[in-house]
């Protein structure tokens, strides 16, 4: 209650969008610095690696700014999110000394913040706080008990690895999960500190927010609660993904992904567009519908690397139940509350590993387990490439009818025993999501 009693002043500007406080510069230059500062800010960040911070004056009128991209950020994306937020602080703040924005880039993949002060960076600011909020509430009809059990049990669990700091890198305040629910959709959220405060700082700071936003929003499905030094963030995974895929496949004429009647939904209930199809592993009622099993197949195999390669979002539930072959011969998709997200760099990774085993370098494709996490950095690879290379050979040159992604993952899960491999999470599911969809018709 300290805290929302002492941030009271701040919350309804915040909220109202000025992201202001402190006191009015008394002349110019400080805007005219801040604004010089911003106008390289954005790039400064990209070529830093996600975080960078800089000052500019002297005495009165020195400004210092900070930027930061979340975790897992892609550089336009970043670069983007930057600039806008440097150019709403801009036209918002005026001769205002402090500013703070956290905001989501133009695909809600990642978060960044733009910061600026009249004073140096690297102590916890706990005001004011920036909060949003989903209008929706949970329902009268989920018992709230439970619900606020399983929230708690995944605040806890975020808060934690946040916390942990097990890296130098500038992302080493950062915990992101998918939790599991029994009466209330699945749910994603997250927690992120800067990189200039201590881990005692961060874990206060996070507290803080889940306290703000337990005390204030409690009976939300879902929003933020943010400090100038850190983020937390939360909310149902479901309508976000299908959205996600209607965007990244919206000019694809082969994939159908059902729209939504946001008007009709509610925190229970989703309602979908009605998908009319033949289920994916009845080729018979493919080839009655009058349509090619091999081009369905087809469709299926380079919207599947569409999703893993060129976007970094994929099912990850694709089971028969979940897709089906329209009568136009589309493949469409059903289900999205189980999606994985891949980073730029692992997707630019995989790739990498593709052109490396059709060259039948198998080498660099050692050295590609070790970029992705399947290998601990420093790790002798080469008693791996004469495994790889029996792999691969025995399924190079197969067509898609012929190629066996099982049998694959089955010799490779033999490595796991035989050398020092471990399949990180996010890989877990990938590989769960190829095996599932191999069970459509060939």
């Amino acid at each position: 209650m300290i805290i929302l009693a002492s941030s009271l002043l701040f919350v309804l500007e915040v909220v109202n969008g000025a992201k202001c406080f402190g006191s009015l510069a008394g002349n110019s230059s400080y805007a005219q610095n801040r604004r010089d500062l911003f106008s390289t800010l954005a790039n400064k960040v990209v070529t830093n690696g996600g975080f960078y911070n800089a000052s500019l004056g002297q005495y009165q009128n020195r400004v210092y700014a900070l930027g930061f991209c979340e975790k897992n950020y892609e550089q336009k994306g970043c670069f983007n999110c930057l600039e806008s937020l440097t150019e709403d602080t801009q036209t918002s703040c005026g001769d205002i000394t402090n500013s703070f924005v956290w905001s989501s880039d133009d695909e809600g993949r990642f978060w960044c913040l733009v910061r600026s002060s009249n004073q140096s960076f690297g102590n916890l600011e706990l005001i004011p706080p920036l909060i949003e909020a989903n209008p929706d509430h949970i329902g009268p009809s989920i018992d709230m008990t439970l619900f606020m059990q399983q929230w708690e049990s995944a605040v806890n669990k975020t808060l934690e690895t946040a916390t942990q700091a097990n890296t130098s890198s500038v992302h080493k305040y950062y915990s992101a999960i998918h939790a599991h629910f029994t009466e209330f959709p699945n749910v994603n959220m997250a927690m992120q500190c800067t990189p200039d405060i201590t881990s005692q700082d961060c874990k206060q700071c996070l507290g803080d927010c889940v306290e703000y936003f337990r005390e204030q929003f409690r009976g939300r499905a879902g929003g933020m609660a943010s400090f100038p030094s850190c983020l937390f963030r939360w909310d149902n995974v479901t309508t976000r993904n299908i959205e996600d895929f209607l965007e990244n496949f919206k000019d694809d004429p082969t994939v159908k992904i059902p729209g939504v009647y946001k008007n009709l939904c509610g925190p229970r209930v989703l309602v979908m567009e009605w998908i009319d199809g033949i289920r994916c592993t009845d080729p018979q009622a493919i080839k009655d519908a009058g349509l090619d099993l091999n081009g369905f197949l087809t469709v299926g195999v380079s919207a599947a690397l569409r999703q893993l390669l060129e976007f970094g979002l994929f099912h990850g539930d694709p089971h028969p139940g979940n897709i089906f072959a329209m009568q136009d011969g589309r493949i469409a998709y059903v289900d999205f509350g189980n999606v994985a997200v891949l980073s730029q760099q692992n997707k630019q990774i995989l790739i990498d590993a593709v052109v490396h085993a059709v060259n039948e370098d198998y080498g660099e494709m050692a050295n590609d387990f070790t970029r992705l996490g399947f290998l601990a950095k420093g790790t002798d690879v080469s008693p791996i490439v004469p495994a790889l290379e029996a792999i691969w050979q025995n399924s190079a040159g197969k067509g898609l009818a012929d190629f066996n992604f099982r049998s694959v993952t089955g010799q490779f899960n033999k490595l796991v025993y035989d050398f020092p491999i471990r399949i990180p999470e996010r890989f877990s599911l990938v590989i769960r999501s190829l095996l599932t969809q191999e069970g459509k018709p060939t």
